[in-house]
């Protein structure tokens, strides 16, 4: 993770790459505006510093343009070099505001990590991520469908266990029936039919459980990683 700071004045760079490398806060200073446009779509990017010296009204508008679609915060600065009594002031400023921007950056990251986390299947825990935002917790005896907890019957959980086990496989009713335990086709239809009401977000398209004619049923769940 880190942050990119598009600037032409070095000194400003480097006060302001001293300051948050002091914090652990990785800075990358860039002068070409192409690395700023792609730093601005990367996931490991927490935030975009840009410094514009003396911008003129269509050099605003064109940064504007570019910082409306950005996927991650834009902070706007303007260096003069010129002016001697400004470039102290500005120094000062920088000072003044190192803390607080040290820590909303922090900030940043912490919640790019967590919203990694939540993407991500954890073995430890025995998390198996069916598709983004439906997770089945193993251990919780559950699905967690848009952060919310939902309750597994005991055969629920045996079905999903072994496709999510055996992802990409594909089951007939009849050997479900028999690794369940169930007395036949219906009572199977039924457990089915409960179960994608609860990992479906429209069980009447299912596209966690689904069906292959002549193959039978199967998931093919996220791939697996160790988590943290």
């Amino acid at each position: 993770m880190e942050v990119v700071l598009y600037s032409r004045s070095y000194n400003q760079a480097s006060l302001i790459k001293l300051l948050l490398e002091a914090e652990k806060i990785n800075m990358r200073h860039v002068t070409d505006r192409q690395l700023v446009e792609e730093a601005l779509h990367k996931q490991d990017c927490i935030a975009v510093i840009i410094d514009m010296p003396k911008p003129t009204s269509e050099e605003i508008a064109d940064w504007n343009q570019l910082v409306q679609s950005s996927c991650v915060p834009v902070l706007l600065l303007s260096s003069n070099e010129t002016d001697v009594q400004s470039v102290l002031l500005r120094q000062q400023a920088t000072l003044e505001l190192a803390k607080p921007f040290s820590v909303f950056f922090k900030y940043l990251y912490f919640i790019r990590k967590e919203e990694e986390k939540e993407n991500q299947v954890t073995v430890d825990r025995e998390l198996v991520q069916l598709i983004p935002g439906v997770i089945f917790d193993v251990g919780g005896l559950c699905v967690w469908r848009n952060q919310k907890c939902i309750p597994l019957s005991g055969t629920e959980f045996k079905l999903l266990y072994l496709l999510a086990k055996n992802s990409g496989r594909r089951f007939t009713a009849d050997e479900l029936i028999d690794y369940i335990d169930l007395t036949g086709h219906s009572s199977l239809y039924f457990h089915i039919k409960n179960l994608r009401e609860k990992i479906e977000e429209d069980p009447s398209h299912p596209v966690v459980l689904t069906h292959r004619r002549g193959y039978g049923y199967g998931i093919c769940t996220q791939e697996i990683t160790k988590g943290e």
